[in-house]
């Protein structure tokens, strides 16, 4: 239930924010759409980590392991373009801080067991 309401809530505040920015109703909508795919966690194909889909193995265990491991690995990734944009701005670090500390402790109770992890 949390997880829909918090997808409604992205989708219908970056939708807000796509039209004052100039975009079309069509544009807005399928910017929106990606918006929310990006931010949330997208629990599609192209959402899975690669290791889950492109081996043989991966794609029976990613059928299964797949809802369990993309919010977790979701949280890997806010946290490796966090790092990136310090490294890349160094004077930007305490403002990303505690950015990456809401991410760790997704990141902790993220999937079936978080850390020691279902993948």
């Amino acid at each position: 239930m949390n997880e829909g309401i918090g997808k409604t809530r992205v989708f219908i505040q970056s939708y807000y924010f796509f039209k004052s920015a100039g975009m079309n109703k069509h544009q807005a909508l399928r910017a929106s759409g990606k918006m929310t795919d990006d931010i949330m966690v997208n629990y599609g194909a192209e959402g899975q980590p690669l290791w889950l889909s492109n081996n043989p193995f991966g794609q029976i265990a990613g059928k299964l392991a797949s809802p369990y491991t993309q919010f977790q690995f979701s949280h890997w990734g806010h946290i490796t373009m966090a790092l990136q944009a310090i490294r890349t701005n160094p004077t930007m670090a305490k403002a990303y801080l505690p950015f990456i500390e809401l991410q760790a402790t997704g990141l902790a109770l993220a999937g079936m067991r978080g850390l020691t992890g279902f993948a």
